[in-house]
C-alpha cells in the first residue's frame, strides 16, 4: 500500500495495509544485486491493526523506519538494532487520524505525523 526507499536505494520499506505489517527489504551487493526480505515489522506490536503500514518512511541510512497505523491512530519508530532485528517505539498517539501520513528527515532528528485537520512535529 505504501513504499519508501532510503537515500542510497538499497533499503526498501513496504507497507501491507490489509495485513497490518510492513516489510524491510535490502538489496545485496555484487553482481546479482537482488532484493531480499530482511524483516517483517508489526508482528511484535500488540495494539497494531490491519491499518498498520498505511503510511511509512525511512531515514537516509535505512536504519530507522517510521510506520503509521491509521486504525489505532498511532505512529511507531523502528530502529535497526542488529542483523535482521528492529526495535519498536510508540512515538505518537494523538488520535484524530494520526498515522495517516508520516515523514522522517534524513538524519532522523525530526518526525512529522499528520491526521485530518492537524499535524505534529516531533524532534529528538
Amino acid at each position: 500500500f505504501s513504499v519508501a526507499l532510503n537515500r542510497f536505494g538499497n533499503v526498501a520499506l513496504v507497507g501491507d495495509y490489509g495485513e497490518g505489517a510492513a516489510y524491510i527489504y535490502t538489496k545485496g551487493g555484487g553482481f546479482n544485486r537482488t532484493w531480499k526480505q530482511e524483516a517483517k515489522l508489526g508482528a511484535n506490536i500488540t495494539q497494531h491493526s490491519t491499518a498498520f503500514g498505511f503510511s511509512l518512511d525511512l531515514d537516509d541510512s535505512g536504519t530507522r523506519a517510521l510506520v503509521g497505523d491509521w486504525g489505532v491512530q498511532a505512529t511507531f519508530l523502528f530502529t535497526r538494532v542488529g542483523n535482521y532485528a528492529w526495535s519498536p517505539q510508540l512515538i505518537d498517539t494523538l488520535g484524530g487520524g494520526n498515522g495517516s501520513s508520516v515523514a522522517i528527515n534524513g538524519n532522523a532528528t525530526t518526525i512529522l505525523v499528520s491526521g485530518p485537520g492537524r499535524f505534529t512535529t516531533l524532534k529528538k
